[in-house]
């Protein structure tokens, strides 16, 4: 039983299978990453378990092949350099998959940073009974098109705790839904924003900053712009604002500390404020739903678990995304507190990085940038290193790599990618090396098939050599008799008898 399936493993035939399934998995990511983003491709494809299975594999099947074929010999070294080569680069990617880091640190002029966004994403847990604390990060990889299940139960003082995936939307934006069943009073408002005017939404009970402002609906505040809505809808701040109407262009004054009436289609301002009531939605509820499947870097996706504790059941969406830290939700479930979010976190580099200046280059006549570089200095203790990162020119310090990556709109701060797989990198590196040697062996060694087949080759070609020789040989011959029966011919025809 052993002997064959030892046969079956270290054979040709098994690791062709290997490398199509291989070939054709990630030949099938590039399809799903233009359709779903990188991150779905990750989840589906690139971070598998099934796919890692498929690496280790073929890597035991190089092993085995090495010992059935006796590789560990002189005159087989550079069969024997290729399996090594594609073995260390295998290492190289299973020690950068499990321990390697990367992520962005972002870095104003004139400041200093050690700490950096990682690239994974991670659903942060932290329960607490105000005197003992657990904390757990499990690193998810989501996606709309994946198998996103998952079940963490929780071991903190004796207590029955677990979190439950529900449901994953990417892209994330409110929506409305009116008539809903446990609904209440939503205030639609409309207020400038960077891409131009936005919709947010306020709901009863609720306060909520929004540019700027403290507005709050059905929960007055002091300083606040407070918003009432029985029947009618009202108004009262500590500042007077100015209305306009949309249909006939009307203005009045809303004075403050009273209640004023507020209606819709009516173009609410005071000083660095503006805002108009859309609609009020007097029984409704805000659902996330997604704008679109593909994933970006950048947008906001919903995570929604379900928390379980003691008993004590409680649905939890968590806003959060690729390249940003998510604010955490705080909540008390089963005699105990939760902190939770899903998202980006922050990872330390062991020594600071210091922004002394940004330099932006563009083309002549042109706003296109053509370079940008960070003159920076290294921090560590007492060390200070000054260096410049630019395009193709890294840092590599204490086995991380900062690549100059990005830059801030108004050119006063940098963006720099931060790469920690020292391990990782250096067995990659040496896997090429092997791989390059034995390329150089395949040339000089007299035991290869290429070495083998060139010789082949010369020989044809010696022979061809001397067919040619004895062909030309044998031609010259034969034109030399026929010339000298030629000329005897000749001879005899024009032969004078001695009488005439």
């Amino acid at each position: 039983m052993i002997n064959p399936l030892f046969n079956f493993l270290s054979s040709m035939k098994f690791a062709a299978i290997l490398l199509f399934a291989f070939a054709f998995a990630i030949g099938y990511a590039t399809f799903i990453e233009n359709d779903f983003g990188t991150r779905a491709a990750k989840a589906l494809i690139f971070n598998a378990w099934w796919l890692e299975v498929i690496l280790i594999l073929l890597c035991l099947s190089l092993i085995l092949n090495m010992i059935k074929n006796n590789m560990f010999c002189w005159n087989k070294i550079t069969i024997l350099t290729y399996h090594l080569a594609f073995i260390v680069i295998l290492i190289g990617a299973g020690t950068t998959r499990y321990f390697g880091t990367e992520g962005m640190m972002h870095i104003r002029e004139g400041k200093m940073e050690n700490k950096f966004v990682s690239d994974d994403l991670y659903l942060q847990i932290k329960v607490d009974d105000k005197a003992l604390q657990y904390e757990y990060d499990k690193r998810l990889f989501l996606s709309p098109i994946s198998n996103n299940n998952f079940t963490l139960p929780i071991d903190f003082l004796e207590n029955d705790i677990s979190i439950k995936y529900a449901d994953f939307i990417p892209n994330v934006k409110d929506s409305l839904m009116d008539d809903a069943d446990g609904g209440k009073a939503i205030m639609h408002l409309v207020v400038p924003g960077n891409n131009g005017m936005q919709s947010v939404f306020l709901l009863d009970g609720e306060q909520k900053i929004i540019a700027n402002n403290t507005f709050t609906l059905n929960n007055p505040q002091e300083k606040a712009i407070n918003l009432f809505y029985n029947d009618s809808l009202m108004l009262v701040a500590n500042f007077d604002i100015e209305s306009m109407s949309m249909l006939d262009r009307s203005t009045a004054t809303l004075s403050k500390n009273k209640r004023n009436n507020l209606t819709t289609k009516k173009l609410y301002s005071a000083e660095n404020l503006q805002f108009v009531v859309k609609e009020i939605h007097a029984k409704a509820k805000i659902v996330s739903t997604s704008k679109f499947l593909k994933m970006e870097n950048g947008a906001e996706d919903a995570l929604i678990v379900s928390v379980n504790c003691n008993g004590i059941s409680k649905q939890i969406e968590l806003i959060g995304g690729s390249g940003y830290v998510s604010p955490k939700n705080k909540f008390a479930l089963g005699g105990l507190n939760f902190t939770l979010s899903y998202g980006a976190k922050y990872l330390q580099t062991p020594f600071y990085v210091k922004l002394k200046d940004f330099q932006l280059e563009r083309y002549a006549g042109s706003m296109s940038p053509s370079s940008f570089a960070s003159e920076i200095s290294v921090i560590d203790g007492d060390k200070e290193i000054d260096y410049k990162i630019f395009m193709n020119n890294v840092l590599n310090y204490k086995g991380y790599r900062l690549f100059q990556s990005s830059y801030d709109k108004d050119e006063k701060g940098t963006i720099l990618s931060v790469n920690h797989d020292w391990w990782g990198t250096l067995l990659t590196y040496v896997g090429y090396g092997l791989l390059f040697l034995g390329i150089v062996l395949t040339f000089f060694s007299y035991n290869t098939r290429f070495r083998i087949l060139s010789m082949k080759l010369k020989l044809m070609k010696q022979k061809t050599f001397l067919l040619l020789l004895v062909f030309g040989f044998s031609f010259s011959s034969s034109i030399a008799m026929e010339l000298e029966a030629n000329v005897d011919s000749l001879l005899q025809a024009n032969l004078i008898d001695a009488t005439h």
